[in-house]
């Protein structure tokens, strides 16, 4: 390949045909235009004077140039790169064109690789601002592109080449994932809903920019996913880099290329399935910091004093209910069931909404008893347990029902149309038993209040 060739690529990662086509009537830069230096005055280097930014104001620069310097290193410590193993070899210069208050092009992202000598260079349109998120992805391209082809001589270059869209996608969802940027709510409802795309529907995507919405964000999700699976394995972050210097070579087979640098995984498609389901659900699981609602927190109540006690002599399971725990008592399995599920409070009380620590502490304290035999006011403490229970799931209801009522009520102009919603307000307002706990008097004041405006 002759030494002097460009190899060019749109904002929207699709390779050209052959050399110096325009992709969509967007003109190719000629290499002086390429390579022509911009004014000192006008250039900000980064704080490792790998990045080179010009055109744009002194403060636009030296954003981008922070930028790319952050990403970088966020970058190097997700896949386990160490600072001084850097080594970089060749410059990345972002160059910002256009006026902010112009329209923004069809394409406001170009990438270039020049060769003899190498450099990677971006072409950022200002039209309408920079967006971030599309910048953050131009970046990764280039710093995955510089790193991998160091010791790939210019002759072998070829035409087209691009990182596959997945690592991408992958290494930025998984870099905010580490940093707490993204609501893990999201990863958790995706894999309940089993809408987490399997590896193979992953890989096959050539153009995530083409999707709808809804399923690029499930495609994100997947890639961060499959990016946080691969470099938690042993060797995983050496590995995945292998891997992706081999796609951008070679993007033939992007499965049988993971399973190469992957021995571990190579057992099989169903294996491979397997494996990844249950990193899905590994990141799908909530953090212990992150607490339960009064909901969530009831509905795990029930599960941990829902008993399966097996009689070892008959084999015969009895299913004893929350509100059998005394009958359950009785069972001969009972002490060994009745420990594991002090333990599970112990860990719920960790996760659960605050107000049921009490309510846990107390469930835990009665099933150690009834193991060491002492069942003396148990029932009337069990009972008084269920009913507290009813009553914060009757007050977080009653919460929600008035943010609702709020929302549909606080235009000026009434529809007159929530008749029926108005009428189980009322209905929850003759609640026989008056509190007096904090969350029941604020929403009294409320009441009163809207009472007033009437």
């Amino acid at each position: 390949m002759n030494s002097r060739l460009l190899i060019f690529f749109t904002g929207l990662c699709l390779p050209l045909a052959t050399t110096g086509q325009a992709q969509e009537n967007e003109p190719v830069p000629n290499r002086a235009e390429v390579l022509e230096p911009a004014p000192v005055a006008d250039r900000t280097f980064s704080k490792t004077k790998q990045f080179v930014v010009s055109g744009g104001d002194a403060q636009a620069r030296g954003a981008v140039a922070s930028i790319a310097e952050e990403l970088k290193e966020r970058m190097h410590k997700l896949l386990g790169i160490e600072q001084e193993e850097d080594g970089w070899k060749s410059l990345i210069t972002v160059s910002l064109e256009g006026d902010p208050n112009q329209a923004r092009p069809p394409f406001p992202f170009k990438r270039v690789i020049a060769t003899g000598p190498r450099l990677y260079r971006l072409r950022a349109h200002l039209g309408q601002g920079l967006q971030l998120s599309k910048l953050e992805a131009q970046l990764v391209r280039l710093i995955l592109l510089e790193h991998n082809l160091r010791e790939v001589p210019d002759d072998d270059l070829i035409d087209g080449m691009k990182v596959p869209p997945w690592a991408v996608e992958g290494i930025l969802e998984a870099i905010r994932y580490r940093s707490d940027e993204i609501n893990r709510a999201v990863y958790k409802k995706l894999y309940e809903d089993g809408s987490i795309l399997s590896i193979d529907e992953l890989l096959k995507v050539e153009k995530p920019e083409k999707l709808d919405a809804a399923t690029r964000q499930v495609y994100t999700a997947s890639s961060g996913a499959l990016i946080l699976a691969l470099t938690s394995q042993d060797g995983g972050k050496s590995a995945l880099m292998s891997s992706i210097r081999s796609l951008i070579l070679d993007p033939a087979d992007p499965r049988s290329t993971l399973q190469r640098d992957f021995p571990g995984l190579n057992l099989g498609k169903k294996s491979l399935e397997k494996w990844w389901a249950l990193q899905v659900a590994n990141l799908a699981a909530p953090l212990t910091s992150e607490s339960l609602t009064i909901a969530e927190s009831d509905e795990r109540i029930d599960r941990i004093l829902t008993f399966r006690l097996k009689n070892k002599d008959t084999d015969e399971v009895t299913v004893f209910l929350p509100d059998q725990v005394l009958e359950a008592s009785q069972h001969p399995a009972s002490r060994v069931a009745f420990l594991s599920a002090q333990q599970q409070f112990s860990r719920l009380s960790f996760r659960c909404f605050p107000d049921y620590r009490p309510i846990i502490l107390e469930y835990s304290r009665i099933l150690n008893e009834l193991n060491l035999g002492k069942s003396k006011k148990a029932e009337i403490r069990l009972s008084n347990l269920a009913k507290e229970r009813q009553i914060m799931m009757q007050l977080s209801i009653r919460a929600r029902d008035y943010l609702d009522w709020y929302q549909i009520t606080s235009p000026e102009a009434r529809s007159g149309r929530f008749k029926e919603f108005l009428e189980a307000m009322e209905k929850l307002r003759s609640t026989p038993k008056k509190r007096k706990d904090p969350i029941s008097s604020y929403l009294d004041v409320i009441e009163r209040f809207k009472e007033r405006e009437k």
